[in-house]
Formats: C-alpha cells, sequence, structure tokens
C-alpha cells in the first residue's frame, strides 16, 4: 500500500491540474462567445499558472489527496467544498493585489461553481463504478429492508453504500414516524410504518430485514419478529444502545436477533459518575469471579477503575479463562475456598479489600435438592466466614447476590439462599462497621444451567424441546443488566437492606421456546415441545419478595427496597444460629440431613428425599 499512496497522490494532483485548465479555459470561452479577446489574454496568461497553484494549495490544505476516493460520502464532499471555496477566496484576492482590476467578475463564480462538479464529479464516478463493478461480480446481493430511520438506520444505509462489497443493498427504511413517511434519506425512500412491512418484503424482493433501533423497547422487537416471522426474509439486529455509545454503528455490528433482544428488560440508565467516584481507586473483591455473574461483574467493575480488582472462586479453569480475558489489567486471581475459614481469613487480612461482591454460590435446584448438606456448607456457612472475614479486615461494603428463590422458598437451593441472607442480616444485628447490602434477583439469560442454553441444545438436536409445565413463568434478565443494577445497588446508603430488581413482566417458559424455536429458524410446529411435569423443589410461579415484605422506592426506579417484618427475622435468626452452630460443630457432621429435618424444619416436606414430586410451597 505505501508503494502505491505516491503514485495515487500524483494521478489525482495530475487529473485536479487538467480539470482545473479545463474549467478555466471554458469558462473563458463561456464568457466571451468562444473567443477570447486579444486585450483579455495577457490577464488568461498571468491567472492561469496562479489559479493551478491555488487549486492544488486549497486542495492539499483539505485533505482532498488523503482520502480514498471509492468511499467517497457525505464528509468527502463537504472537504471538495471547502478546498473550492477556499481557492476561489484566494484567487479573487490575487487578482486584487495583481491589480488586475479589469478581470472579468463572472470567471470568480462560473470557474468555482464548474470546478466544483468536475473534482466532485470524477471522485463520485470513482466510487459509483467500483460499487456497480461489485454487483456484476457478486450477484446476488441481499436486497436490506432497514427498521428504523433515526441514527442508526442512517448509518447502516450509509455503510451499507459506502461498502457494497459486505453484500447488502439498501432499499429503503420502515419507521413509525409519520413526520419521515415519503422523505428520502441517503436517496432511500422511507415507505411507511411497521405495518407496511410485509408489502414492501414482497413487493420489493427484500432478503433482509434490518431492525436499526437501538433503544426500541422489548415489545417492539417482540412486534417486528412476529410480523417477519411467516415472511422470507433474515432478520437481524444493531446492537444495543451502551454497546454503540462511544462509536458509530456499522455493518459489521449487525448480527442476529437473539432471544436476549425479546426478554430482556429495556435499558437500564446506570448513574456512571456515582459509580466512578464509589470504585475508583479502591481494592474491590469478587467471589464466585468464574461464574456467570462474577466474571460480569468483574467486567464491568473495571470499567470504573478500581486500584486492584481480586478474583476469587473455587473453579480454576473459569477463573483462568477469565484472568486471559482481562490480562493486563489490576488484577489478582485466586483459586480459595469460602467455606474455609482460615483460608479466607488470611486472605482478606493480605489483601485488605474495601468493597466485597459475594457471588460464589451453588444455584443448581434439582443438584441442591439431591445435596442438602453442601448446599448449606457452601452458601449459609460459606457466606458467615466471608462475613467474619470480612468485618475483621475492616472491609467498608459488602453486597450479598442473591435469587428470587430465597423469597418465600421451596426448596433447597433457594431455603440455602434465604439463610445466606439472614447471615447478612445478623451482622447488621451484630452492629459491626460493616456497610451490608442484599441483592436480589430472578433467572438471568445464558447463565450456566439456565434453561435457554438447554433449549437452545435441544434445537440443535432436532427437538423435543422439555418444559415442566406450559403454564410455568419466571422473570429474565440478561447478565450485563443484571450486573449494572447489582453495582447501582451497591451504592444506595443502607444498612443489611435488600434490594430488588425490578424484573419487567414474567415470561411464559412455553412462550420462551416457542420464540427460540422461531428464533433458529423453524416455525412453532416444527419442533415438538414435551410438557414433562414439574419437578421437586420447583414453583409454577416465582415471586421476588416475601409476603410479609414492604416494597420502598430508592433512587433508582429499577431497583426496589424490600423491608422484611422483624417478628421473622427475630424467629428466623435463631434457626441461623442452630444451623452455623451445628455445621461448625466437627469436620465429620454427623447426619445433618436427617437433623435439618427433624429439628429445624419439621414441617417442610421437600427436604425428605424419598418424595418423588410433592407439591412445591414454601419451607417458613
Amino acid at each position: 500500500m505505501t508503494a502505491r499512496l505516491p503514485l495515487f497522490r500524483l494521478v489525482h494532483v495530475s487529473l485536479d491540474i487538467v480539470l482545473c485548465l479545463a474549467v478555466y479555459l471554458c469558462v473563458y470561452l463561456l464568457r466571451f462567445e468562444g473567443q477570447i479577446p486579444q486585450a483579455e489574454l495577457s490577464a488568461f496568461w498571468v491567472c492561469l499558472p496562479l489559479l493551478s497553484a491555488l487549486r492544488l494549495f486549497s486542495n492539499y490544505s483539505q485533505g482532498l489527496y488523503s482520502h480514498l476516493w471509492k468511499y467517497v460520502g457525505l464528509r468527502e464532499l463537504f472537504s471538495i467544498f471547502k478546498a473550492v471555496l477556499l481557492g476561489s477566496l484566494f484567487f479573487v484576492v490575487s487578482t486584487y493585489l495583481l491589480g488586475l482590476t479589469g478581470f472579468p467578475r463572472s470567471i470568480f463564480f462560473f470557474e468555482g461553481a464548474f470546478y466544483f462538479l468536475a473534482i466532485g464529479g470524477v471522485r463520485f464516478s470513482r466510487r459509483y463504478s467500483s460499487e456497480m463493478r461489485f454487483f456484476k461480480q457478486n450477484q446476488p446481493s441481499s436486497r436490506a429492508l432497514i427498521i428504523g430511520a433515526g441514527d442508526a438506520g442512517m448509518m447502516v444505509a450509509a455503510g451499507m453504500l459506502r461498502t457494497p462489497e459486505q453484500g447488502f443493498i439498501p432499499v429503503g427504511f420502515i419507521d413509525d414516524n409519520p413526520e419521515k413517511w415519503r422523505a428520502r434519506i441517503h436517496g432511500l425512500r422511507v415507505f411507511g410504518d411497521r405495518q407496511k412491512i410485509a408489502e414492501i418484503v414482497t413487493d420489493r424482493e427484500i432478503d433482509t430485514v434490518i431492525v436499526a433501533m437501538p433503544s426500541a423497547r422489548r415489545q417492539v422487537i417482540r412486534e417486528i419478529v412476529e410480523i417477519c416471522q411467516p415472511l422470507p426474509v433474515r432478520l437481524q439486529i444493531v446492537p444495543a444502545t451502551y454497546q454503540i455509545l462511544k462509536g458509530e454503528v456499522s455493518i459489521e455490528q449487525l448480527r442476529q436477533i437473539q432471544i436476549e433482544d425479546l426478554l430482556g428488560r429495556d435499558p437500564v440508565k446506570i448513574n456512571d459518575e456515582n459509580l466512578q467516584s464509589f470504585i475508583k481507586g479502591r481494592k474491590i473483591l469478587v467471589t464466585g469471579a468464574g461464574g456467570s455473574i462474577g466474571s460480569e461483574l468483574c467486567r464491568q467493575i473495571l470499567d470504573y477503575q478500581p486500584a486492584m480488582l481480586y478474583l476469587i472462586g473455587h473453579g480454576e479453569n473459569s477463573l483462568y479463562l477469565l484472568q486471559n480475558e482481562l490480562k493486563n489489567r489490576q488484577i489478582e486471581t485466586v483459586v480459595a475456598d469460602i467455606r474455609n475459614r482460615p483460608q479466607i481469613e488470611a486472605l482478606f487480612q493480605r489483601l485488605q479489600p474495601e468493597i466485597v461482591f459475594h457471588a460464589a454460590a451453588h444455584k443448581h435446584v434439582p443438584l441442591m435438592q439431591d445435596n442438602i448438606q453442601e448446599a448449606f456448607l457452601n452458601n449459609v456457612l460459606g457466606t458467615h466466614f466471608l462475613l467474619q472475614a470480612a468485618q475483621k479486615a475492616q472491609v467498608n461494603t459488602f453486597v450479598q447476590i442473591s435469587t428470587d428463590k430465597a423469597a418465600e422458598p421451596s426448596n433447597v437451593m433457594g431455603l440455602s439462599k434465604y439463610f445466606a441472607e439472614l447471615a447478612v442480616h445478623r451482622m447488621e444485628h451484630n452492629h459491626t462497621d460493616l456497610n451490608c447490602s442484599i441483592v436480589r434477583f430472578g433467572n438471568v439469560i445464558g447463565s450456566r444451567g439456565s434453561v435457554i442454553p438447554l433449549f437452545q441444545r435441544q434445537i440443535e438436536k432436532g427437538g423435543p424441546l422439555t418444559i415442566t409445565d406450559p403454564e410455568m413463568t419466571r422473570y429474565f434478565m440478561t447478565i450485563p443488566e443484571a450486573v449494572q443494577l447489582v453495582l447501582q445497588a451497591s451504592i444506595l446508603k443502607a444498612k443489611a437492606q435488600t434490594f430488588i430488581l425490578d424484573m419487567g413482566e414474567p415470561v411464559r417458559i412455553l412462550d420462551l421456546a416457542q420464540n427460540l424455536i422461531r428464533l433458529s429458524g423453524y416455525q412453532a410446529d416444527e419442533i415438538e415441545i414435551q410438557t414433562v411435569g414439574i419437578r421437586s423443589g420447583e414453583k409454577l410461579h416465582e415471586t421476588l419478595v416475601w409476603q410479609d415484605e414492604q416494597l420502598l422506592p430508592t433512587p433508582c426506579p429499577q431497583i426496589l427496597a424490600a423491608e422484611a417484618s422483624a417478628e421473622r427475622l427475630q424467629n428466623h435468626l435463631s434457626k441461623l444460629e442452630s444451623i452455623l452452630t451445628y455445621l461448625q460443630a466437627s469436620d465429620e457432621i454427623p447426619d445433618f440431613e436427617n437433623w435439618l429435618k427433624t429439628q429445624v424444619f419439621p414441617h417442610f416436606p421437600l427436604l425428605d428425599l424419598k418424595q418423588e414430586s410433592p407439591p412445591p410451597r414454601s419451607a417458613l
């Protein structure tokens, strides 16, 4: 490329000189009706080299010899206009300084106008010939209809026109704003609103529909997907708003519509300034750093420039992958077991973290149903040890990541996570200086062990998809959105407060399965969906709060504070004391499951492992 660049510039310089001379001569001939008078020849010859030099200087000063003209667009056209205008002004001033008072004034205007058309036309013809050559060599290209005639849509269209080698031919726009109907953007017509999608796809032979509305509500995206589902088109989408804030939308960023686009909540507005002041320059520790939530916490925390980020986890493989992803950043990775009290306390004393995000937990409902002791050892005792270590190391803030299954728990995993919450409340009751908070939310899309990856694997095999009950519903949120709100909740001032993330509307698992089938390119009836029945410990509908919890607003509209009844907390804190005492009694815990079932929860049938499918109900 470097060897060809001087030749590339030389060709354009030579061409611009020829165009300058040709335009200058033509304008003179037009001014004097084809015959330049003898008296005007002197001024003609004096100004000829002067104008050529001025044109070259102004062109160079505006960067006209640095552009690749096969990608010329409006910005380059503006540069051409500025270069021509600058050259014309210099020409006027120069003729005045040379004393050419009788020089025809009309020459100034017509020479500038014709020269602008000449060099602009030559450069745009280069782009046009490149596009035509590509289209002829690479037929057929995909004919694209762009949904959304805003900034993102305009950038997508401009990218397609500028880089035809990407294989798209933009046909036009769809937009719900009536003021834009029948308008033209980059020469492309805005046909109308969403109701015209099917008509335009058929009439204009559209192959690809591109949703270019990064701030659109999920309901709008779902409606567009439903309209396009029976049509023979490929459906793509531009990134979400927070993904394109630092750059323009490009063709390379287009992707297939995913289930996150349909189920996730609407974009969340985060108070970056408060988070920056909360995290910047401080030492942060994240447990469960290798998990879905923990790893995303680490990614987002690093954006706020902590002094140090400590990645704590038990699974070395996931920690290794995360460490490689975040390499050359202010991080330290430690493989540790939160149930190992001496190790955790020594670790906290050495690292001296200021903020702790506790995301480590066993979260798989059916597995924990069969491993009661392990669930309580890890989720309850591990949390207790972390809180004790944090208090001794004088940690400022401790944030416990919880789950909606801890509200009115009906399974072992939810029960253990609820008692992990109680361990945080216990710390508050001991009147320590540790600022504790709990963040409770529902299912996150794409997390390990969630239903969505399971459905995707079943679709890849051709089905069937297995659901437990057609009416079962769950709350869903994307991992990045959940972590954004966890970070936001961490800066809310409260003592041992439980924060509830606004999860939007619950989604039927049956609807989720059908949407995934459609997004995979199948009709809903092409892959079988089987109902296998509710498993032990499962609820038909999850809830985010206890019946006795009072929901209070917070400064962040997407976060509510849940205030539990003092009577329930006092009653259950006594059970927590019994559980912690029993779990710490010895290394070999004698018959913990039986003791838990008979002494602590005698009326909790889900702890009876011999029952195959009891009706779910609250444990407490």
